[in-house]
C-alpha cells in the first residue's frame, strides 16, 4: 500500500504500528516511492508522532516516517526513525535533538524564516541534495554535542539510514549548505562528504557564501572533512567571513576565497591535495596562529591575486618555516604571501 498523508499537520499520531507501506504503485507508472506516514501541503503546524512502530518498508527512503517538506515542525516521542525533509519552510521550524533528519530534496530556509537545529542532531543528505539559507540557520550545538551534516550513506553518525549494510560515505555524496544571508554564526558542527558534482555543472564547496547580501559570517569550532572539493568558499564581494578553530582534513582545498574577505585564526589544515587556502579573483585573506600540516607539502596558502595575503605567526610544519619562496623546509607557500 502507499501512505497515510497529513495535509493538516496540527495533530498527534500516536500508539500505532505501521507496516508494509511505501508502495511505488500509487499513480501507476510515475516511478515514485513514498513514506508510510507523510506530512505534506502548505499547512502550518506541529505534527507529533508518539509511541509508534514503523517497519517493513521496501526501500531506504521509505524507512522514513515523514516527508516534512513545507509543513513545518515534527516532534518524535519514543519513536526512533529518521525524518525525511525537503522543500521550502513556510514557518519557523525546529529539528530536534537526538534525531536523524534526511534531506531528500533541496531544503530552503527563506528570508524571514528560522531553522533551529538542536544540539546533537544529525542531518543527512541524500544524493545531490543540499540546503540554501536565505533566512537564519540557528545551531544550538555545543562543543560536546555538535550538529552533524553528512551523507545518507555515512553510518558513523545516526546509524545505517539507507539500510545498505555498508558504513562508508564518499566525497560528493551530497551538495552543499549555501548561505545567501551571511549575517549569522555557523558553529560547533561536523560537515563531511559534501561538494557534489551532480547538481547543475561543476563542483561545489560544502559550506558556501554566495549572492550579494552584505553581512559577516562567523564559522567557529567546526570540522570540515572528506569534501569533493573545498570545505568553505566565499563568493560574495560584500561578505566578511571569519573562521576560528576549524579543522580541515581530507579534502582538495580547505578554503576558497573568490571574492569578499576572510580572516582565519587558530585553525588546522591537514591532508589537503591542492591548498589549505586558495585566494583568487577579488578575494582577500588574512591567516594567523594556524597550523599547516600537509605531509605532501602542498601549498599552505596559494595566492593568485596581486594583493598580498597576511600570514604571519603560523606553523608550517617545520621550525625553519615554509618552503618554495623561503629558506625553510616546511609546507609550501605561494608568492605574494607575507609569512
Amino acid at each position: 500500500w502507499a501512505f497515510i498523508r497529513f495535509d493538516n499537520p496540527a495533530q498527534v499520531f500516536h500508539d500505532a504500528i505501521v507496516r508494509y507501506g511505501g508502495s511505488s504503485s500509487f499513480n501507476t507508472g510515475n516511478g515514485f516511492v513514498y513514506p508510510m506516514v507523510w506530512v505534506s501541503g502548505s499547512g502550518a503546524g506541529t505534527f507529533t508522532v508518539s509511541n509508534c512502530t514503523l517497519e517493513f518498508v521496501p526501500s531506504y527512503g521509505q524507512r522514513l516516517y515523514a516527508d516534512v517538506g513545507v509543513s513545518g515542525n515534527v516532534v518524535l516521542a519514543n519513536t526512533t526513525v529518521p525524518v525525511a525533509v525537503g522543500g521550502t519552510l513556510n514557518q519557523d521550524t525546529v529539528w530536534h535533538s537526538g534525531k536523524v533528519y534526511l534531506v531528500s530534496a533541496f531544503t530552503t530556509v527563506p528570508s524571514g524564516r528560522t531553522l533551529t537545529i538542536e544540539a546533537g542532531t544529525v542531518v543527512k543528505f541524500s544524493g545531490g541534495q543540499g540546503m540554501i539559507v536565505a533566512g537564519t540557520l540557528n545551531l544550538q550545538s555545543t562543543s560536546s554535542q555538535k550538529v552533524v551534516f553528512t551523507s545518507w550513506r555515512d553510518d558513523d553518525y545516526g546509524g545505517d539510514s539507507n539500510a545498505d549494510g555498508a558504513s562508508a560515505g564518499s566525497p560528493g555524496d551530497w551538495a552543499f549548505i549555501r548561505f545567501d544571508n551571511p549575517a549569522q554564526v555557523f558553529h560547533d558542527a561536523i560537515v563531511r562528504y559534501g561538494g557534489a558534482n551532480s547538481v547543475g555543472t561543476g563542483v561545489y564547496p560544502m559550506v558556501w557564501v554566495s549572492g550579494s547580501t552584505p553581512g559577516a559570517l562567523a564559522i567557529q569550532d567546526c570540522t570540515l572533512e572528506h569534501s569533493y572539493q573545498s570545505g568553505v568558499a566565499v563568493a560574495n564581494s560584500s561578505t566578511l567571513c571569519s573562521l576560528d578553530n576549524i579543522l580541515f582534513q581530507y579534502l582538495s582545498t580547505g578554503i576558497e576565497v573568490q571574492s569578499g574577505q576572510i580572516t582565519v585564526n587558530h585553525s588546522t589544515f591537514a591532508f589537503y591535495s591542492s591548498a589549505g587556502i586558495n585566494v583568487t579573483s577579488t578575494g582577500r585573506a588574512t591567516a594567523q596562529l594556524c597550523n599547516f600540516l600537509d605531509i605532501e607539502k602542498d601549498p599552505g596558502i596559494l595566492n593568485q591575486t596581486a594583493v598580498q595575503v597576511a600570514a604571519r605567526s603560523n606553523w608550517w610544519n617545520a621550525t625553519s618555516g615554509p618552503s618554495t619562496v623561503g629558506p625553510g623546509t616546511g609546507v609550501r607557500v605561494g608568492t605574494n604571501v607575507d609569512y
